[in-house]
């Protein structure tokens, strides 16, 4: 089976485990843009917020609800994938751009699943390890980074790179 079968696969088998009438969160990554249609394609009456504008674009554009995380206070389910995936359930979660949405959005969820294809799981985590920082607190987290193995990225100018690639 191909890695992006997988991927199919996984992310058909998770949208099997949303019910009527729940509240999902939707991730951002490869593997769940297989679970969008997957959902959509059950037709169910469930209210959704998306960690990501490109998986709210996604979500709207096969007629799933989205709304705004703000209107929702907890969440049945999350669904997103993972770069990285330890022995012991500990995650490395994609390259930063969407960090921050993906946490909030976790942990507001009574239940989170990650899909993965088999590329995922790893012996140990290794870098690169995605760490989004808000502006509040900035200086004071940057003067706790050891700065030799930093890489970092300005988000606006992320966000820029992507929208000329698209």
């Amino acid at each position: 089976m191909s890695i992006e079968q997988e991927k199919q696969v996984a992310a058909e088998a998770a949208a099997e485990l949303v019910e009527h009438g729940m509240t999902v969160g939707l991730g951002t990554g490869s593997t769940v843009a297989f679970l969008l249609p997957a959902l959509a394609g059950r037709s169910l009456d469930i209210r959704c917020a998306a960690t990501s504008p490109r998986t709210e674009h996604a979500a709207r554009e096969l007629g799933l609800k989205v709304e705004a995380l703000q209107d929702i206070d907890r969440f049945d389910v999350t669904i997103d994938g993972a770069d990285q995936i330890a022995p012991d359930g500990w995650l490395i979660k994609g390259g930063g751009a969407a960090h921050t949405r993906e946490k909030i959005i976790a942990a507001a969820a009574d239940r989170f699943i990650v899909i993965a294809d088999s590329t995922k799981p790893v012996k140990a985590l290794h870098s690169p390890v995605p760490l989004e920082l808000l502006s509040y607190g900035l200086r004071a987290t940057m003067r706790r980074i050891v700065h030799r193995s930093v890489v970092i990225r300005d988000h606006a100018a992320v966000r820029a790179e992507r929208d000329v690639a698209q």
